[in-house]
């Protein structure tokens, strides 16, 4: 069995393609299997992908799993503060 981390030459790893699909049942199975959810490629983590995609249920796994807004990745403030506005308030995680 692959490793649930193994990553494309882009650093992309199948949590970070499950999260921009918005494939919840998929991202939950990798989670279980061990899937880092706070690992971010150059310029992206799977939580910024599932926000970016609009993908509310996805954001709110990966939440939930103990993904972090502000995992360091190039991602722009913009999107790091509509990240933590949807963590506080649609999501209601403290």
């Amino acid at each position: 069995m692959a490793h649930p981390d193994a990553a494309t030459t882009n650093g992309y790893t199948p949590l970070h393609i499950s999260a921009r699909e918005g494939q919840v049942e998929t991202a939950a199975v990798l989670l279980e299997a061990g899937a880092s959810h706070s690992l971010a490629t150059k310029v992206i983590s799977p939580l910024h992908l599932a926000v970016q995609e609009g993908h509310a249920e996805m954001a709110s796994l990966l939440l939930g799993k103990g993904a972090h807004v502000n995992t360091a990745t190039k991602v722009t403030d913009k999107h790091r503060h509509i990240l933590i506005l949807w963590s506080d308030n649609c999501f209601n995680i403290d």
